[in-house]
């Protein structure tokens, strides 16, 4: 009688993950509070594949954006307590700012220094916009001895370098500021509007928010 196979079970436990993204859908339709008049743009972008507004002026500060940044703050306060076990007494915004992209805009790949949490809220986007996409970062030892990545089934988050989330409107995607990401070139006729923010937290009650107001320290403690 012949012996019969059977599949072990296997339990896996990702060790030292490098990043997480968190997408939110919108309590509600914050674009239809958005006009790009009431805001001015940088002029040294070239005004037709890409604009940004100053990023030192925090434009969520606007009148007109108050109730979206405050949706913000919370949501992104509730994904560091729940996601990340960051314990911490307030989030606060340190800079915020619109990017608009037409056809052929583009944003490289970057990361965000000074900052704990950041976010995109897409204000105007349509069907055909390229996702955003986020870039795994290869120190010297995490690299196989013998190349293995044109073998590994695409899409999956523990071997594949890249990873791309849609941009849909009245969505926010937030993630840890020292993650790499990028948007590629867009290629329809149709502008794709986001306001982009970094973040950081307060330890202790009764702290300014102005990164410039007192001595900051952080010590981060995270939950066992």
């Amino acid at each position: 009688m012949g012996y019969k196979f059977q599949m072990t079970k296997i339990f896996t436990a990702p060790i030292f993950p490098t990043g997480v993204v968190a997408i939110a859908d919108a309590d509600r339709r914050y674009s239809e509070d958005f006009d790009k008049n009431n805001f001015e743009f940088d002029d040294k972008w070239d005004f037709v594949t890409k604009q940004r507004s100053n990023k030192f002026e925090s434009v969520l500060d606007h009148p007109s954006l108050i109730d979206m940044k405050s949706w913000i703050v919370k949501t992104a306060s509730q994904f560091l307590k729940e996601t990340i076990k960051l314990k911490h007494k307030k989030l606060f915004i340190t800079d915020s700012w619109i990017n608009i992209n037409n056809k052929g805009g583009s944003q490289h790949r970057h990361n965000h220094r000074n900052s704990i949490l950041s976010g995109v809220y897409y204000i105007r986007t349509r069907e055909g916009h390229p996702k955003l996409e986020f870039h795994r970062m290869h120190p010297i030892d995490q690299y196989p001895y013998i190349s293995l990545d044109e073998h590994y089934e695409y899409g999956n988050p523990l071997t594949t370098d890249t990873v791309g989330f849609p941009t849909n409107q009245d969505t926010m995607i937030m993630f840890p500021s020292q993650i790499y990401h990028s948007h590629p070139p867009i290629t329809i006729d149709e502008e794709r509007i986001n306001i982009s923010w970094n973040a950081l937290v307060h330890f202790e009650d009764n702290v300014e928010d102005t990164p410039g107001a007192g001595k900051y320290t952080y010590r981060l403690k995270f939950e066992e």
